[in-house]
């Protein structure tokens, strides 16, 4: 049997354990209560879910293969929140609840917030660039070519401005090099 996978694969249920709740955050909770609460949008879960399903049969899994998915996931956990906080003053148990469906907006913001501070730390092009801005004025004419193999972070700087020349160029990339501990492979 011939298998032609490229990069490597993920588990059958991955996008629903893992990368659905992760995309979601603390409003994955709220998704099935909405689905319970509001039969009008039961329907539309319906699209998402199967979308994911399908989707999930590909051996190769990313999240960007079903970022489409999300708006329509949010309507449950919005619907939740929208019912939950509506019946805020029945009980104080209904209170409660509209209080975490409230904070979870909060939560939702620390956890993006961490995400992005991670994610930041993890694209080392990104911290390059932000540091060759900071070896570079902000008037200077600078082209930075980023290599395609992904494992290696190879940087062709060059300087277009007709009074620096090649030495610019040279100094330019040494200190680049340097500042991003580079491997030219």
């Amino acid at each position: 049997m011939l298998d032609f996978t490229i990069g490597q694969t993920s588990p059958f249920w991955w996008y629903f354990y893992s990368a659905i709740p992760r995309a979601m955050g603390t409003s994955v909770l709220f998704f099935p209560i909405g689905l319970f609460l509001e039969r009008r949008i039961r329907w539309i879960m319906w699209q998402p879910l199967l979308f994911v399903l399908l989707y999930s049969f590909l051996p190769h899994k990313e999240l960007r293969f079903i970022i489409y998915v999300f708006p329509l996931l949010n309507v449950a956990s919005a619907a939740a929140c929208s019912r939950l906080w509506e019946n805020r003053t029945k009980s104080k148990w209904q209170a409660l609840l509209s209080l975490a469906a409230a904070g979870h907006l909060l939560a939702n913001l620390v956890i993006s917030c961490f995400l992005l501070t991670v994610s930041h730390a993890n694209y080392p092009g990104g911290v390059a660039l932000a540091k060759l801005h900071q070896l570079e004025p902000a008037d200077a004419n600078v082209t930075v070519h980023i290599d395609v193999p992904p494992l290696r972070l190879a940087f062709h700087v060059s300087a277009n401005s007709t009074n620096t020349g090649g030495t610019t160029k040279r100094r330019i990339y040494e200190r680049a090099a340097e500042s991003y501990e580079c491997s030219r492979t």
